[in-house]
This record gives structure tokens, sequence and C-alpha cells, in this order.
């Protein structure tokens, strides 16, 4: 919250006067004071330094392992977004953040293996109830080594057999474990392969034989560059640092120095929240399930994608055949609310587009210059906070009155099926199922009313594809078969149960699948036709609209160097900082 009211308190102290009494001078070579090459190379360097070395990807999928060519390429493709969208960039930083703290707190909660203190930078964000229960757990861990310490030295002559697990050998789980298990550092094999996350492991803590991996060894794998990251900062620091002073001293600067204070603002950002992410991960590390466990059945999907949010799309995908994490990836959101994310978006999107404030009064070679920037940063004020509001009204979904008749539709079907049904494991799974529907029905006090996803209350048989299929089947042509009798099902209850067996799929729209309960489902929305296509149409228009205006005010930065006020090239004292 600070960062961000100081974003956007700079623009307000820092916008000039135009500068109308001065003179005004060409291309400047130097040497006695700073020239124009010199501004050039100093603000591209700073770029570099926050698009470039900022990167932490996550592992490639081991199915398409990154050549010299093709990791060059995604890095520039990265590059190119940051460039155009830092505050993306910053605003996941935050999310993965949140993913790794979420992580390392489920294996406190569902493991009994040790968790090393959060960074000093990090504890501020963490709850006091968790603090207070890790130094807790800390205090119980010291004891417990006392006393084993104390045992040892008792049996000294005592050794433990060659077959029994050695738990003191595991080594504490840091945030930067989480942080490696979350982007795909850690990649199950078996019958079936999938990145493994921190939560998933968590939650399936006695299947996985996962490797002693310190911090250390994390560290060591990653290519991440204490010495590098340092000099970066010190690169950005000293050009803020620069424009202060200037400022302090009534010096004016350039449009391109002022641009490149944007992506310098948040570039420092960005590098604090990844400070303990690793960085640079080429192959993962291969996790294998325990001899005396049985096997993970699929991945666990613990996490939200950006653009699925922003497309309102969650795309169908195989639980088993989960090959990488995408770059995407951000905490899941509540099902029935807007995902903070877009909010998140809007606000560090207005607070980059009004760092461009601060040239608002700067000189110009044209009138027409000046009037295409200040449009150029209006528009990437308000066009991304205008999309990213309009998007969410696409993606409400409305109750509607047929939740409890499509749960008696519900009962029947399954009813009907069992009758039909040869297989007793089928029978057994679909009797629970309805059962379990008979149960939510018959509560009919709307404040006690149960709102349960139905894939829990389907079973795994139930809920399978081809299992879904089978039954839609059923419905289409069991009425015209004389061997099924009729089922007394709701007027709308085919293409109601289609929409579910998608939501249960995980294909279609995001909010439906989130809301595919019970005494929920179905819903409808505010713009039943074309809602997707309409959904679409505002991403892709408001993106390109913001890219062109952050071009063009790329391209008038560049331009307006060969006509700035004579006093932009007079030196300050802080060009004796070291820098690249």
């Amino acid at each position: 919250m600070l960062f961000l009211i100081l974003i956007y308190s700079i623009p307000v102290l820092a916008i000039a006067t135009e500068e109308t009494g001065s003179l005004q001078v060409g291309w400047q070579g130097g040497p006695d004071r700073r020239g124009t090459w010199d501004i050039i190379l100093s603000c591209l360097t700073t770029i570099v330094a926050c698009t470039w070395s900022i990167q932490h990807l996550n592992v490639p999928g081991q199915a398409d392992h990154d050549g010299a060519i093709r990791e060059t390429l995604r890095r520039l493709k990265w590059m190119a977004i940051t460039v155009f969208l830092p505050e993306f960039i910053l605003a996941h930083a935050f999310f993965e953040l949140i993913l790794a703290v979420q992580g390392t707190e489920d294996i406190k909660k569902y493991t009994d293996r040790k968790v090393a203190k959060y960074p000093w930078m990090i504890r501020p964000l963490i709850p006091k109830s968790a603090r207070s229960q890790q130094q807790d757990v800390e205090t119980v861990d010291a004891k417990d080594g006392l006393e084993s310490k104390k045992s040892k030295s008792e049996n000294l002559p005592k050794s433990e057999g060659p077959g029994e697990p050695d738990t003191k050998e595991i080594p504490d789980w840091t945030l930067a474990h989480s942080y490696f298990a979350n982007m795909g550092g850690f990649h199950y094999q078996g019958s079936i392969h999938f990145p493994l996350t921190a939560s998933q492991y968590a939650q399936e803590y006695d299947i996985y034989e996962m490797p002693k991996v310190t911090g250390d060894d994390i560290a060591d794998k990653s290519k991440l560059d204490f010495f590098a990251k340092g000099i970066a900062l010190l690169q950005i620091a000293q050009l803020v640092l620069s424009l202060i002073v200037r400022k302090t001293q009534s010096l004016p600067f350039s449009q391109l120095e002022a641009l490149t204070l944007g992506l310098a603002a948040f570039g420092i950002g960005t590098y604090i929240v990844y400070w303990y992410k690793p960085q640079d991960i080429g192959v993962p590390i291969t996790v294998w399930h325990k001899k005396t466990s049985a096997e993970p059945l699929r991945f666990i999907r613990n996490h939200d994608n950006l653009w699925e949010i922003l497309t309102n799309h969650r795309s169908s995908h195989d639980d088993q055949r989960v090959d990488r994490i995408k770059n995407d990836n951000i905490p899941v959101g509540a099902s029935k609310t807007t995902h903070v994310a877009i909010p998140t978006l809007a606000i560090m999107s207005a607070a980059f587009g009004c760092l461009h404030l601060i040239a608002w009064n700067f000189h110009f070679p044209t009138e027409i210059e000046k009037t295409l920037w200040r449009v150029a940063t209006v528009l990437s004020i308000t066009v991304p906070m205008t999309g990213l509001a309009i998007i969410p009204l696409t993606q409400i979904t409305l109750r509607t009155d047929r939740t409890r008749e499509f749960m008696c539709g519900c009962i029947n079907l399954l009813r009907e099926i069992s009758w039909h049904c040869r297989d007793s494991l089928y029978q057994q799974d679909l009797y629970k199922a309805k059962t379990r529907l008979e149960d939510i029905y018959a509560v009919v006090d709307k404040e006690k009313m149960e709102q349960t996803h139905y894939k829990e209350i389907f079973s795994d048989r139930i809920a399978h594809p081809v299992f879904l299929d089978c039954m839609i089947s059923f419905l289409e042509n069991g009425p015209h078969s004389k061997r099924v009798g009729p089922v007394s099902l709701p007027r709308n209850f085919l293409s109601d149960f289609k929409e579910l067996v998608d939501c249960l799929n995980g294909d279609g729209p995001k909010t439906n699948i989130d809301n595919a309960k019970t005494n929920v489902f179905p819903r409808t929305t505010l713009l039943p036709k074309f809602r997707k296509e309409f959904n679409l149409c505002i991403i892709y228009a408001t993106s390109l609209v913001y890219c062109l205006s952050r071009l063009m005010i790329l391209g008038l930065a560049f331009s307006s160097l060969r006509s700035m006020p004579d006093e932009v090239y007079i030196d300050t004292w802080t060009t004796n900082i070291p820098a690249i």
C-alpha cells in the first residue's frame, strides 16, 4: 500500500513547469558535460536491468527443454511484456509470494516437517497468529533437540539399523522450497507425471519420496546471482537519485529519463518481492512415490491462471498429464466474487500511467508531440482501468429459480440409472450420490441450505468424463427405448445437465465451474449471448489501445532528444556514483 501511495505521489511532487526561456539544443556529445548518448546509454542500461535480469520464469516442461535459441526468444518475449506491462510483472510477483507463503503454511499444517523461519523481509506480511505458532514450534523443536542429544549421549554404543528412516537428515522446509515447488521445480514421475506444488506435497505428504534438498541446494541450482541483482539495483537507484537531485536543483531532465523512472520504480518493487524466488531453473528435480504407498491419482490444481480469470474460461486439461506450471499462476480466488487480481492490476496500471504525468509540462520539439504525449498518458491511465472494470460485469452470474428443480432432476436421474446399471461398484456410488443429494434437498431453510460442489457429491467414477457422456446419452435416448421407463425431469434439465458436465470436466466459463454447487447451480448471466466474445473483445481492444499508447510514449521519449533544454545536459554530483 505504501508503495502505491509513493507511486501516485511522485507525479504530483515532480511535475515541472514548462521551460519557456531556456535555450534549446540538439545532439550533445560532451565530454565536458553529459551528452545525449550518456542519457540514452544510462536509460537503456536501466531498462535492461528492469526487464531482462528481473525475470523469474517458471521451470520449462520436461517434454520441451529450452535450447539456447528458444530460451533467448522466451526471455525476449518476457522482456517485451515487462516493457509494456511492468505492472503485471509486479502484481504477479506479489501473488507468487502469497502462493509461496500459502504453501509453507500448508507444510506446517498438514505435515510434521520442520519449517524454517521466514526471511526478515517477509515476516511483516505473515499474520501474527502464524508467526506465534511458528515460534511455539521452534521452541518445542529446540527442547526435542536437547532431549535427543541427551538420549544420544546416554546410549552412545547403540546405533540405528540401516533400514530405519533417519528423519533428522530431512532439511527444514524454507520459503525457497515453496517457491521452487510452485514454479515446477519438483516433478513427479510415475505412471502419471506432473509438477508437484508445495500444497499438493503437503496434502499428500505420505505418498512422495521427496529428495533431501536443502535451501543451499536450491540456491546452487538457481542461476540467481545476488551480485548481479545488486548491480542492477545500484543502476536503478543511481538513475532515481540523479533525477531527484536534478529536481531539487531545478534542473530539467529528458522524457526518456521520465519514462525510465516509471520502469525503475516498478523494477525496484519487483526485485524486492522476487528476492527469495529461485531464478533460471532449467531442469526440475525428479520425485518418486514411496514404495509403501499407492501412486497419486492426479495433479491437484491449487492455483488460478490470470489469463483464464480475464477471459473467464478455464481450459479443459488432463490432470494426469500436466507438464509445467504456467507463468501467470496466481492464488485461487473466491467463487462468488471478482478475483482480487483484477482490481490489483487496474490500480497498478493506473499508478504506472500516472508516472508519465511527470513529463506533462516538459519541453517538446513541437506542440503536436506534447499533445500526443498527454493523450497517450491519459489513455495509459484510463484504458486499462476501464477495461478491467468492465470485464467483471461480463462475468457476473445470477441465481435462477431452477436450482432445486435441477437437484430433484439429478436425484431422479441417479435413481433411474442405478436401476439399469449392472456394475455393483457404480451402483454403490450412484446410491451414495443420490442419498447425499436427497439429504441436501430436504433442507428448505435458506439459511441452512448446503452449497456443495457437485464434483464432491459425485464420486470419481460418476464424475469421469466417459460415464458423464453415458449419462447424457441415457437422457437423450432413454425415453425412446422400450427397456427404459420414462424419467420425471424438469423441462430444461438436459441443457442444464450438459452445462454441469462441462463444469465437472473443467471446461467452460470459470465462474460457472466455481459455482457448480447445490442450491446455486444452474445460474444465468447478464449477457446470455456472446458473453465470451464480448469479454474477449474488451480484453483485446483495451490491450491494443494500451500497448499503442505505451509505444507512442516510448517513441516520443526518443524523438524528443533532438531538441532539449540546455540545462538537461548540466552534470550533477550523482555522476560520481558508480554505475554501468
